[in-house]
Protein backbone atom coordinates (compact mmCIF):
# COMPACT_ATOMS: atom_id res chain seq x y z
CA UNK A 1 0.00 0.00 0.00
CA UNK A 2 1.42 3.50 -0.74
CA UNK A 3 -0.15 4.45 2.62
CA UNK A 4 2.13 3.76 5.43
CA UNK A 5 0.04 4.05 8.43
CA UNK A 6 -4.04 3.50 7.73
CA UNK A 7 -7.22 4.07 9.64
CA UNK A 8 -10.01 1.59 8.33
CA UNK A 9 -13.22 2.97 8.93
CA UNK A 10 -15.20 0.24 6.65
CA UNK A 11 -14.23 -3.02 6.02
CA UNK A 12 -16.36 -5.38 3.83
CA UNK A 13 -15.36 -8.28 5.43
CA UNK A 14 -16.99 -11.07 3.46
CA UNK A 15 -15.68 -9.34 -0.12
CA UNK A 16 -12.30 -9.16 1.58
CA UNK A 17 -11.96 -12.69 2.29
CA UNK A 18 -13.27 -14.07 -0.73
CA UNK A 19 -11.40 -11.58 -3.06
CA UNK A 20 -8.49 -13.13 -1.13
CA UNK A 21 -8.91 -16.53 -2.17
CA UNK A 22 -9.11 -15.67 -5.55
CA UNK A 23 -6.01 -13.24 -5.52
CA UNK A 24 -3.54 -15.88 -3.74
CA UNK A 25 -4.97 -18.72 -6.05
CA UNK A 26 -4.47 -16.49 -9.31
CA UNK A 27 -0.86 -13.96 -8.21
CA UNK A 28 0.90 -16.04 -5.35
CA UNK A 29 2.53 -19.17 -5.24
CA UNK A 30 1.54 -21.01 -1.89
CA UNK A 31 5.26 -21.91 -0.66
CA UNK A 32 5.70 -25.47 0.26
CA UNK A 33 8.76 -26.48 2.17
CA UNK A 34 10.59 -29.69 2.22
CA UNK A 35 12.29 -30.87 5.24
CA UNK A 36 14.33 -33.95 5.04
CA UNK A 37 16.09 -35.53 8.37
CA UNK A 38 18.14 -37.76 8.00
CA UNK A 39 20.54 -39.98 10.20
CA UNK A 40 23.61 -42.54 9.10
CA UNK A 41 25.09 -44.93 11.48
CA UNK A 42 28.32 -46.70 10.07
CA UNK A 43 29.63 -49.74 11.88
CA UNK A 44 32.80 -51.80 11.06
CA UNK A 45 34.47 -54.31 13.26
CA UNK A 46 35.80 -58.02 13.37
CA UNK A 47 32.98 -60.94 12.72
CA UNK A 48 34.68 -62.56 15.74
CA UNK A 49 33.72 -59.64 17.82
CA UNK A 50 29.35 -60.84 16.85
CA UNK A 51 29.93 -64.51 17.29
CA UNK A 52 31.76 -65.19 20.68
CA UNK A 53 33.92 -68.12 20.68
CA UNK A 54 34.32 -69.02 17.39
CA UNK A 55 36.99 -67.76 14.91
CA UNK A 56 35.65 -66.20 12.19
CA UNK A 57 37.64 -64.34 9.91
CA UNK A 58 36.13 -61.33 8.05
CA UNK A 59 34.83 -57.66 8.87
CA UNK A 60 31.08 -56.57 9.28
CA UNK A 61 30.18 -53.42 7.67
CA UNK A 62 26.62 -51.91 9.19
CA UNK A 63 24.96 -49.22 7.78
CA UNK A 64 21.69 -47.87 9.41
CA UNK A 65 19.48 -45.47 7.58
CA UNK A 66 16.99 -42.96 9.44
CA UNK A 67 15.07 -41.10 7.24
CA UNK A 68 12.63 -38.54 8.17
CA UNK A 69 10.74 -36.60 4.90
CA UNK A 70 7.99 -34.23 6.42
CA UNK A 71 6.15 -31.37 4.13
CA UNK A 72 5.12 -28.13 5.65
CA UNK A 73 2.45 -25.63 3.79
CA UNK A 74 3.21 -21.99 4.53
CA UNK A 75 -0.48 -20.83 4.89
CA UNK A 76 -1.51 -17.54 4.96
CA UNK A 77 -3.44 -16.71 8.30
CA UNK A 78 -4.43 -13.45 9.39
CA UNK A 79 -6.89 -11.04 10.62
CA UNK A 80 -9.17 -8.90 8.08
CA UNK A 81 -7.11 -5.79 8.02
CA UNK A 82 -3.94 -7.81 7.26
CA UNK A 83 -5.73 -9.30 4.67
CA UNK A 84 -7.16 -6.19 3.13
CA UNK A 85 -3.31 -4.75 3.20
CA UNK A 86 -2.20 -8.00 1.59
CA UNK A 87 -4.55 -8.07 -1.21
CA UNK A 88 -3.92 -4.23 -1.69
CA UNK A 89 0.15 -5.06 -2.08
CA UNK A 90 -0.61 -7.63 -4.35
CA UNK A 91 -3.12 -5.71 -6.88
CA UNK A 92 -0.17 -2.88 -6.93
CA UNK A 93 2.11 -5.32 -7.34
CA UNK A 94 0.48 -6.91 -10.02
CA UNK A 95 -0.39 -3.75 -11.85
CA UNK A 96 -4.22 -4.44 -11.43
CA UNK A 97 -5.12 -1.49 -8.72
CA UNK A 98 -5.90 1.83 -10.50
CA UNK A 99 -5.08 4.65 -8.13
CA UNK A 100 -6.97 8.15 -9.44
CA UNK A 101 -4.64 10.76 -8.81
CA UNK A 102 -6.29 13.16 -11.74
CA UNK A 103 -9.09 14.06 -13.82
CA UNK A 104 -7.71 11.93 -16.61
CA UNK A 105 -7.31 8.98 -15.01
CA UNK A 106 -11.24 9.10 -14.04
CA UNK A 107 -12.25 9.23 -18.11
CA UNK A 108 -10.39 5.75 -17.84
CA UNK A 109 -12.12 3.80 -15.30
CA UNK A 110 -13.81 0.72 -16.74
CA UNK A 111 -15.86 -1.85 -15.26
CA UNK A 112 -14.35 -4.39 -13.52
CA UNK A 113 -11.67 -2.06 -12.36
CA UNK A 114 -9.98 -2.12 -9.17
CA UNK A 115 -9.71 1.77 -8.23
CA UNK A 116 -8.19 3.66 -4.57
CA UNK A 117 -9.69 6.91 -4.73
CA UNK A 118 -9.88 10.08 -2.27
CA UNK A 119 -13.08 12.12 -1.47
CA UNK A 120 -16.37 13.54 0.21
CA UNK A 121 -19.17 11.01 0.64
CA UNK A 122 -22.54 11.81 1.63
CA UNK A 123 -26.19 10.00 1.90
CA UNK A 124 -27.77 9.49 -1.76
CA UNK A 125 -29.96 13.08 -2.45
CA UNK A 126 -33.28 10.67 -1.68
CA UNK A 127 -32.24 9.41 1.25
CA UNK A 128 -30.82 13.04 2.58
CA UNK A 129 -33.73 14.75 2.05
CA UNK A 130 -35.64 12.19 4.02
CA UNK A 131 -33.40 12.58 6.80
CA UNK A 132 -33.58 16.41 7.20
CA UNK A 133 -37.72 15.96 7.24
CA UNK A 134 -37.12 13.65 9.83
CA UNK A 135 -35.04 15.81 11.87
CA UNK A 136 -36.85 18.37 11.85
CA UNK A 137 -40.01 16.60 12.58
CA UNK A 138 -38.31 15.42 16.01
CA UNK A 139 -37.40 18.73 16.17
CA UNK A 140 -40.76 20.15 16.13
CA UNK A 141 -41.93 17.29 18.56
CA UNK A 142 -39.22 18.29 21.52
CA UNK A 143 -39.83 21.43 21.41
CA UNK A 144 -44.04 20.61 21.52
CA UNK A 145 -44.26 22.90 18.01
CA UNK A 146 -46.27 19.71 16.21
CA UNK A 147 -49.44 20.37 18.62
CA UNK A 148 -52.44 22.53 17.21
CA UNK A 149 -54.30 25.22 18.75
CA UNK A 150 -56.44 22.33 20.94
CA UNK A 151 -53.24 21.40 22.40
CA UNK A 152 -53.74 17.88 20.63
CA UNK A 153 -50.58 15.93 19.00
CA UNK A 154 -51.09 16.20 15.15
CA UNK A 155 -50.70 13.04 13.04
CA UNK A 156 -47.15 14.34 12.68
CA UNK A 157 -46.12 12.28 15.95
CA UNK A 158 -46.88 9.11 14.08
CA UNK A 159 -45.57 9.77 10.66
CA UNK A 160 -42.32 10.64 12.43
CA UNK A 161 -41.70 7.28 14.37
CA UNK A 162 -43.38 5.28 11.26
CA UNK A 163 -40.53 7.08 9.11
CA UNK A 164 -37.90 6.30 11.91
CA UNK A 165 -38.61 2.98 12.26
CA UNK A 166 -39.08 2.08 8.83
CA UNK A 167 -35.15 4.14 7.59
CA UNK A 168 -33.79 1.94 11.12
CA UNK A 169 -34.92 -1.08 9.37
CA UNK A 170 -33.55 -0.27 5.51
CA UNK A 171 -30.33 0.47 7.63
CA UNK A 172 -30.27 -2.50 9.40
CA UNK A 173 -30.92 -5.10 6.50
CA UNK A 174 -29.98 -3.18 3.01
CA UNK A 175 -26.81 -1.70 1.79
CA UNK A 176 -27.22 1.97 2.76
CA UNK A 177 -25.86 3.98 -0.69
CA UNK A 178 -23.53 7.27 -0.41
CA UNK A 179 -22.32 8.96 -3.36
CA UNK A 180 -18.91 10.78 -3.71
CA UNK A 181 -17.96 14.72 -4.36
CA UNK A 182 -17.23 15.50 -8.06
CA UNK A 183 -13.21 14.12 -7.97
CA UNK A 184 -10.75 16.06 -9.54
CA UNK A 185 -13.70 18.84 -10.49
CA UNK A 186 -14.78 16.17 -13.01
CA UNK A 187 -18.24 15.04 -14.06
CA UNK A 188 -18.56 11.84 -12.38
CA UNK A 189 -19.44 11.09 -8.99
CA UNK A 190 -19.00 7.47 -7.59
CA UNK A 191 -21.57 5.49 -5.95
CA UNK A 192 -20.94 3.41 -3.24
CA UNK A 193 -23.85 1.00 -1.51
CA UNK A 194 -22.15 0.59 2.21
CA UNK A 195 -23.25 -2.42 4.56
CA UNK A 196 -23.77 -1.12 8.25
CA UNK A 197 -22.27 -4.04 10.13
CA UNK A 198 -19.19 -3.34 8.27
CA UNK A 199 -18.60 -0.06 9.89
CA UNK A 200 -15.22 0.08 12.20
CA UNK A 201 -16.91 3.01 14.08
CA UNK A 202 -20.11 5.71 13.76
CA UNK A 203 -20.93 6.88 10.18
CA UNK A 204 -20.25 10.06 11.01
CA UNK A 205 -16.38 9.58 11.40
CA UNK A 206 -17.14 9.42 7.35
CA UNK A 207 -19.03 12.22 7.22
CA UNK A 208 -17.10 16.23 6.33
CA UNK A 209 -14.08 14.39 5.80
CA UNK A 210 -11.90 13.29 2.56
CA UNK A 211 -11.42 9.74 2.94
CA UNK A 212 -9.58 7.47 0.97
CA UNK A 213 -11.93 4.22 -1.03
CA UNK A 214 -10.52 1.00 -2.37
CA UNK A 215 -13.36 -0.11 -4.44
CA UNK A 216 -14.61 -2.56 -7.91
CA UNK A 217 -16.55 -1.06 -10.12
CA UNK A 218 -19.20 -2.74 -11.22
CA UNK A 219 -21.16 -0.50 -13.50
CA UNK A 220 -21.51 3.45 -16.05
CA UNK A 221 -23.92 5.40 -16.14
CA UNK A 222 -24.44 8.22 -18.82
CA UNK A 223 -27.78 7.95 -20.13
CA UNK A 224 -30.32 9.33 -18.11
CA UNK A 225 -32.85 6.93 -17.94
CA UNK A 226 -30.02 4.48 -16.28
CA UNK A 227 -28.77 7.69 -14.51
CA UNK A 228 -32.12 7.44 -12.76
CA UNK A 229 -32.10 4.26 -11.93
CA UNK A 230 -28.56 4.24 -10.30
CA UNK A 231 -29.95 6.95 -7.85
CA UNK A 232 -32.48 4.82 -6.45
CA UNK A 233 -31.84 4.15 -2.90
CA UNK A 234 -33.76 1.06 -2.41
CA UNK A 235 -36.44 2.69 -0.37
CA UNK A 236 -40.07 3.48 -0.74
CA UNK A 237 -39.17 6.88 -0.45
CA UNK A 238 -37.86 6.45 -4.44
CA UNK A 239 -41.93 6.56 -5.20
CA UNK A 240 -41.83 10.48 -3.97
CA UNK A 241 -41.65 12.64 -6.62
CA UNK A 242 -40.62 16.48 -6.24
CA UNK A 243 -44.21 16.99 -5.44
CA UNK A 244 -44.35 14.69 -2.87
CA UNK A 245 -41.65 16.08 -1.16
CA UNK A 246 -42.80 19.77 -1.64
CA UNK A 247 -45.62 18.80 -0.15
CA UNK A 248 -44.00 16.55 2.91
CA UNK A 249 -41.30 19.92 3.33
CA UNK A 250 -44.10 22.37 3.59
CA UNK A 251 -45.84 20.87 7.05
CA UNK A 252 -41.80 20.72 7.99
CA UNK A 253 -40.21 24.44 6.85
CA UNK A 254 -36.92 23.48 8.91
CA UNK A 255 -36.21 20.52 6.93
CA UNK A 256 -35.41 22.66 3.48
CA UNK A 257 -31.78 22.80 3.16
CA UNK A 258 -30.92 25.44 0.56
CA UNK A 259 -27.82 24.32 -0.12
CA UNK A 260 -28.86 20.34 -0.96
CA UNK A 261 -29.04 19.53 -4.32
CA UNK A 262 -31.99 17.72 -5.73
CA UNK A 263 -31.92 14.24 -7.81
CA UNK A 264 -32.31 16.19 -11.19
CA UNK A 265 -29.85 17.87 -10.56
CA UNK A 266 -27.63 14.87 -10.30
CA UNK A 267 -29.07 13.61 -13.36
CA UNK A 268 -28.18 16.42 -15.36
CA UNK A 269 -25.08 17.30 -14.23
CA UNK A 270 -23.07 13.95 -13.51
CA UNK A 271 -22.18 10.69 -14.79
CA UNK A 272 -22.01 7.61 -12.45
CA UNK A 273 -20.10 5.07 -11.15
CA UNK A 274 -21.52 2.26 -9.55
CA UNK A 275 -18.90 0.27 -7.09
CA UNK A 276 -18.92 -2.24 -4.36
CA UNK A 277 -16.92 -0.76 -1.46
CA UNK A 278 -14.05 -2.94 -0.28
CA UNK A 279 -12.69 -0.69 2.27
CA UNK A 280 -12.31 3.06 3.48
CA UNK A 281 -9.76 4.19 5.16
CA UNK A 282 -7.99 7.40 6.29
Amino acid sequence: MKENVIIPFYLNEKVINSLYSVVIQKYVKIKSINKRKQCIVNLNTPLSNISPGHYLQGDLSVQVLDECSRERIDERVSMVIEIFMNIMDILQEKGVLKYINSREEISKIEKNDFIVFSSKISEFPTLSRINDIVSAMQYQEVLGLNKNENDKETTSSELLYSMKNYIEEYKKTKCVKYISDDIFGSSNRIILPLKMEYLQGDIDYLMNNEVSIFAKVINTYEDNYDKDFALKSGTCFDFMDSNSFSSLEKKVPLALNKNRMAKSEYIDNYDFIETIPIAIYM
